[in-house]
């Protein structure tokens, strides 16, 4: 029987190719050995794996749509923190952050939201 970590070898080089067959090889794999519950484990496995080949999916969240300028600079802004040569940006829009952004890679969060900075100011008045 295969164990996550091979599995998770697999489905980065197969999805790095553009199969995108392989998430369904996956999907087979988890429900066929009782391991449904360990498909975020497996992403994180997968996601890892690419990390290590250069390749890493960066999600952002912001109140509203970002521009092309802006997708560019918060490309370049991960590219160069992280040094890997391949990013793929996902924006995900959440109107409760009011404003800024919260950036995701597989080992960080930058949370420069204005949400948060509120949190972070009203903390500090009342302690």
């Amino acid at each position: 029987m295969a164990s996550r970590a091979q599995v998770a070898g697999y489905l980065a080089e197969h999805l790095a190719a553009g199969r995108s067959e392989a998430i369904r090889s996956a999907a087979a794999w988890l429900v066929n050995t009782g391991r449904t519950g360990q498909a975020g484990y497996l992403a994180r496995d997968v996601a890892a794996i690419l990390a290590t080949r250069g390749h890493i999916l960066v999600q952002v969240t912001t109140a509203r749509p970002l521009t092309d300028d802006a997708k560019l600079k918060i490309q370049q802004f991960c590219k160069h923190l992280t040094g890997v040569s391949e990013l793929e940006l996902e924006q995900k829009l959440d109107p409760t952050i009011i404003g800024g952004a919260i950036i995701e890679t597989p080992g960080a969060i930058l949370d420069a939201s204005v949400r948060t900075k509120l949190a972070r100011y009203v903390e500090g008045v009342l302690l």
